[in-house]
Parts: structure tokens; sequence; C-alpha cells
């Protein structure tokens, strides 16, 4: 792995996170706090990935890890071309045994517990799809931010609802439009399984589940949209239908759609201080559930 200093100064890269793509045929996010760079999945072509990082001063050597959601190809495609003995993966038990095997530096993870890489701390979340062990992520940052990732999820459940309330960035799957669906191109098998518990959310899903999980505490963070399907989804529809449920409950969001094929300009934390520490409260744990320590 490369030394990211310059001239003998760390090179310092802010805290961000920013999509190189997002969609049913790809996903690929970069992750940075200060020098460290992560990945969340590599499913799309090995040169928009190395564009994507050459457009942020960095190469593939930059990358001390990546996180993979699940197995899936348009999460993993890249993987062969991504993967080196000392890239950190961070998988749960069933999405490392389809994707990466016995990566000798294999960060094996479970849901809802969080481990730390450095200066970021990541937390697995558990999401319903039809794949091995498949997770979303929630990331900490050093200044008190928060950023979350979720794609590929047949339906937003309670337990994620924390993580989306004490985020400041949330990519969140708005996957199809339900009358595009049942009226396009997909066989019916195929528009069950889209729609199934374990397939992906709707635009209209992605709305309630923000409008729900966000007016609680009245936040405000900044929202894009991902995993757009290339037959069933519009850009326009689905920030129109998420952002109509977020105005019945008097929110104001930047709402916008991640490109399906093209880079994406990054989510930049502008905290000045740390916030709170997210926390496993002692009633929460017991049930089973999380939340946010007040």
């Amino acid at each position: 792995m490369s030394n990211p200093t310059q001239a003998g100064f760390t090179i310092d890269r802010g805290i961000t996170v920013q999509s190189f793509g997002s969609s049913s045929n790809g996903n690929a996010f970069l992750v940075t706090s200060g020098a460290q760079a992560l990945m969340v999945d590599c499913g799309i072509g090995i040169r928009t990935i190395q564009r994507g990082l050459k457009d942020r001063g960095m190469t593939l050597n930059d990358v001390s890890a990546l996180c993979i959601t699940h197995e899936h190809s348009d999460h993993i495609c890249t993987l062969p071309r991504v993967l080196r003995e000392d890239l950190c993966v961070v998988a749960t038990k069933g999405t490392a045994a389809r994707s990466i095997g016995r990566h000798a530096n294999r960060e094996t993870v479970r849901a809802f517990v969080p481990i730390t890489i450095g200066e970021i701390t990541i937390w697995p979340l558990k999401v319903s799809h039809d794949a091995a062990e498949p997770t979303g992520f929630m990331f900490e940052f050093k200044d008190g931010s928060r950023a979350t990732i979720l794609t590929d999820l047949g339906v937003f459940t309670d337990d994620l609802a924390p993580f989306l309330q004490a985020s400041d960035f949330i990519i969140l799957e708005a996957n199809y439009d339900e009358h595009m669906l049942l009226t396009g191109p997909y066989p019916r098998y195929l528009q069950e399984r889209v729609r199934s518990r374990k397939g992906h959310l709707a635009n209209s899903a992605c709305g309630a589940a923000l409008a729900s999980v966000l007016s609680v505490e009245n936040r405000t963070p900044t929202v894009r949209l991902a995993h757009m399907s290339e037959h069933n989804n519009v850009n326009w529809l689905a920030e129109q239908t998420v952002t109509q449920h977020l105005t019945e409950v008097d929110l104001e969001l930047d709402v916008r759609v991640l490109p399906r094929k093209e880079i994406f300009e990054p989510w930049v934390s502008t905290r000045s201080a740390a916030g709170k520490e997210f926390v496993l409260s002692t009633e929460a744990e017991r049930r089973g559930q999380l939340a946010l320590e007040m």
C-alpha cells in the first residue's frame, strides 16, 4: 500500500463519500477520512474505478479496505482486479464465502457489531435480500459525522431506523417505480422477485421509510437515491416520489439520484466538532434492536 504523503506532509482527503456508479448494473463507492480511503463494493468497470480514484489523486494502492455488501455480480464483478494481499476485506461470513474465500487479510463481521479500521468505525447493517448474508454499512468519522449506505433491501426494517436518524449523509435504494415494474418488460417471476421482501426497495417504500424515520427527530441529512433500475425507473420520478413523502411530514431535504454509470460529486462532511457516540442502549440490546444514546 502506498504511503499517502507528499513532500513529507500527510495527505488529508477530507471526510467524504462518493459514488462511482450505482444501479442494477453495478455499484461502487469511495469513503475517505483524512489520509484513509476505503471502498464499498466494486461492481463497476475497473477503468471507471481507476478514473474516479485518479480524479481524487489516488490509485487502487491507496485504498486500504474494501467493504462488500453481498456477493451479487453488480457489487463484486471487478473484485479480481481490485483484490491484493494487503487489502483488508470487510464482509460477513456468508458474503466472504461466496466472494473472496480464504483471503488472508479478511475482517469477518456480524450485523450490528461495529469494527474500527484506522479512524473509521464501520457498522455492518443487516438487510433483507436474496443473498447469503447481505449487509449495508454505517460509517462513523472522527468529526462525529456519520454516513449510511443501504442498497439491495426488499424491505426497510425497524432496526435500521436509528442508523438513518444518526446519519448526516444517507445513500438509500430507490430501485423501481411500482407502476413501471408491473407494466414493463420484466416477466412475472422477475417482477415478483424484485417486489419480494428479499428483493429491492421501491421509490414509494424508500420515501415512506425516510419520512417515518427522519420526522421523529426532524433530521435533515443529505440524501442520495441509489441502485436505480434501468428499465423500471427514471430519475425525476424517483426524486418526485421520495420528496413527496418527505414534504408530507414537513421535511425539505437535498434529495438527488446517483447516476447509474457515472462518477458523482462527493458528499463532504462540514462538521466542526464531534457529536455524541453511536452506541447500543441496554434496553435495545436486550430486545435485539438499536438506539442512539441521547
